[in-house]
């Protein structure tokens, strides 16, 4: 049956229509399918990136793992080489190589830089990297060429120290300063207040280990460039020990009782004459060197008229002048350095050389030391000069044991350390260059001239009295630090104490406290007690009370003086108080004081402005 033409017309509107409605479908059709494809594509980059993250965070557990294993193998290695167990150092220091280059690997690759261009937990990653590339090259181009030394390569052989091989170590404390001061540098770059708190907080303890690495490879390249000169590799030294009896006390320990020479030549050293300081010329009409300044207003002539007293001021550079123009005009030879010790510093040395044995039949040790030097040897004789010849007796045994390798060298270079960090060692250089490598360090025997590093306040004590009693003295000091209004107050309270008895006294002998200025016993004790700089004296007193005192300005410092008189049992306190100007700021407080036979317990509280 056919269709009516109505029909056929409605069938064609109906067909036009319905290709209508499918060409305007299509256009909204490839948009899904567009976005559709987009949010896929999205969905799998972010799985991508996922996985890839989830990739670095295990690799991240991973170096999290070696580099905590690197730092007691890294001690193992450092306590090795001190030893001198060369195998064991070289074995530590391939497996601390191999932990550090495991720990650089796996902080590297693709999926490791992808996580680091994550925003936010991209630097994280990052900073990951740096530290197990830092902790990579330390162990690569420090630790490894350092394990093949022990330091009993360095023990003198035949009398002779091995100056080619320090020299050996010259290139390898050159590439550690350059390869610790690389490593600061990049971990500096990150700012530890946008990592994540685990992250942060293992960048800063990798910086610290690094800053006091790099405060130590310094000073240690400066030693070892230094030891060949010093030791006569370019021609004979002579240099002078100023042995200081801590008994009859001094701003820097003890008064000089002994000058020794020691010669050194092509690493050989030897000792030569020895001079009671009671030899050379005393009472002179004028000092032997010319003083200035705070040292001569502070200290008077006498510092440079009377050899003993040379080490009155705590200026270790002053002493030396003083001792090496004393023995010039004595002996007629030039010293090309000087070197001051006293006896605790003494007993230091002989824990590292064993017992040595006294012309009298004494064994002297490292523990008996100060009690016989001390106290003892001024029972033996009524010549004033006994003590300062053993002492020199000690120490001449004590050196020619090391001159001949008989020592433990590790038990040395701690005895070394702890007396140079105690002030009890110091030395100082009359060549130019050589004077100039120790300007700041330990060894100078100076105080610091500027607060950057750390704010000192320095308490120094002189007899007054010729008591060779302060052997048995006790002292401490406390220091408490406030800020009011901007300004910081310094106040520092010193502790002495005079415990010898009376009926100690009866059984020393007369010239141990003469009593001919003031009784038997009284310990007269003078306190040159040295502020910051940029401060000023505010308040000197006594048990509480104010104090008969006076201000003056030393190595651009304040310093209050005070005199006191302390009677057997008896004990003082003297307080000082410095004050700063309004808005200075300050390091971390430190208080220094003269040291002593006996361990000087010294506190600090409170904290500067700013």
């Amino acid at each position: 049956m056919s269709e009516s033409f109505d029909d056929l017309v409605a069938g064609s509107r109906r067909d036009r229509s319905g290709r209508q409605r499918q060409d305007e479908r299509r256009p909204r059709r490839r948009v899904g399918r567009i976005i559709g494809w987009s949010i896929l594509a999205i969905v799998v980059l972010a799985i991508a990136l996922a996985v890839l993250v989830g990739v670095a965070t295990t690799q991240a557990l991973s170096v999290r793992e070696n580099l905590s294993s690197a730092i007691p193998i890294a001690q193992r290695a450092q306590e090795s080489i001190i030893s001198g167990d060369a195998d064991a150092a070289s074995a530590a220091a391939s497996e601390l190589s191999d932990a550090a280059a495991q720990a650089r690997a796996d902080a590297d690759g693709f999926a490791w830089r992808t996580a680091e261009l994550v925003p936010v937990v991209g630097q994280n990653f990052a900073a990951i990297r740096v530290a197990a590339e830092a902790v990579d090259d330390l162990a690569t181009d420090v630790v490894v060429p350092f394990s093949s030394f022990s330091l009993s390569d360095f023990q003198p052989q035949d009398g002779r120290l091995p100056l080619d091989r320090i020299e050996e170590l010259l290139p390898l404390f050159s590439q550690a300063i350059e390869t610790v001061g690389d490593a600061r540098s990049s971990l500096a770059a990150f700012d530890r207040d946008t990592l994540l708190f685990p992250v942060a907080s293992a960048v800063d303890d990798l910086d610290d280990k690094l800053s006091t690495l790099e405060s130590a490879v310094g000073p240690a390249a400066d030693t070892v460039a230094l030891l060949p000169g010093l030791m006569g590799a370019d021609g004979p030294k002579t240099y002078l020990l100023a042995a200081q009896n801590n008994a009859e006390i001094r701003s820097q320990g003890g008064l000089i009782g002994t000058v020794i020479a020691i010669r050194a030549e092509d690493g050989r050293i030897a000792l030569a004459d020895a001079i009671p300081a009671t030899s050379f010329p005393r009472g002179r009409d004028e000092p032997i060197v010319e003083l200035t300044g705070g040292t001569a207003d502070l200290y008077g002539s006498q510092l440079g008229r009377y050899i003993q007293d040379s080490s009155v001021t705590p200026d270790f550079g002053v002493t030396a002048d003083v001792v090496s123009a004393y023995w010039q005009e004595q002996t007629g030879e030039s010293s090309d350095g000087v070197i001051t010790m006293d006896v605790v510093a003494l007993s230091h040395m002989l824990r590292a050389t064993g017992p040595v044995e006294l012309s009298n039949g004494v064994e002297i040790d490292a523990d008996n030391a100060t009690q016989v030097l001390l106290r003892d040897a001024y029972t033996w004789s009524d010549d004033r000069d006994i003590v300062d010849l053993y002492f020199a007796e000690t120490a001449g045994a004590v050196f020619t044991r090391l001159s001949s390798g008989d020592f433990d060298i590790k038990g040395l270079v701690e005895g070394v350390t702890k007396a140079v960090d105690g002030r009890r060692l110091a030395f100082t250089s009359f060549d130019e260059q050589v004077a100039e490598r120790l300007e700041g360090t330990s060894f100078s025997g100076v105080l610091p001239d500027d607060n950057d590093d750390r704010t000192l306040i320095a308490a120094y004590l002189n007899d007054a009295a010729e008591a060779k009693l302060y052997v048995y003295a006790a002292v401490a000091s406390t220091t408490e630090v406030s800020c009011d209004a901007g300004v910081t107050s310094f106040t520092v309270d010193i502790d002495f104490e005079n415990p010898v008895t009376y009926e100690k006294l009866e059984t020393l002998p007369r010239y141990v406290s003469l009593g001919r200025f003031y009784p038997r016993g009284e310990l007269v004790t003078r306190f040159f007690v040295y502020g910051p700089q940029g401060t000023t004296v505010s308040a000197v007193q006594v048990d509480g009370g104010n104090a008969k005192s006076r201000t003056a300005e030393d190595l651009g410092r304040p310093v209050a003086v005070t005199t006191i008189n302390t009677p057997p049992t008896e004990s003082h306190t003297v307080s000082v108080t410095f004050e700063s100007e309004a808005g200075a700021s300050f390091a971390d407080v430190e208080t220094w004081v003269t040291p002593m036979t006996k361990r000087v317990e010294s506190t600090v509280s409170g904290s500067a402005c700013g």
